[in-house]
């Protein structure tokens, strides 16, 4: 994607000038969207490569299993194709994080998630 001259996505209009600054997204969180952006690739490989049908859930577990290991998320031991709208959600807040505080939550919602999963009727908390 091209953008005009000093401009960038991450450029944000200054509180006290007109002029851009640069929005650094720490290194963490860049590492974290670049390994659940290469799983949702890799889904997309595994999708395109499927011969049949049911060859998708495979995909669908590895998917979950690259999201669960991006952010270093212990995941139960149940189907994980039961966990894909767990990890698809965590993948999409990982996504649009922009700060380290944001990758743990999402880390952490993902983990909610699964034992949710597991056990419908345990409420939610830490």
């Amino acid at each position: 994607m091209h953008y005009a001259p000093g401009w960038h996505p991450f450029h944000v209009a200054s509180a006290t000038t007109k002029e851009p600054r640069l929005s650094v997204t720490p290194p963490a969180v860049t590492e974290a969207i670049d390994k659940v952006a290469a799983c949702r690739e890799k889904l997309d490989a595994c999708v395109r490569a499927a011969e049949e049908p049911g060859d998708i859930p495979a995909c669908t577990e590895e998917q979950v299993r690259c999201v669960a290991g991006g952010l270093g998320v212990s995941l139960p031991d149940l189907p994980l194709r039961e966990l894909a709208d767990c990890a698809e959600d965590a993948a999409q807040c990982t996504l649009d994080a922009r700060n380290p505080e944001a990758v743990v939550e999402c880390a952490t919602s993902l983990r909610r998630c699964a034992l949710g999963t597991v056990d419908p009727g345990e409420p939610e908390g830490d």
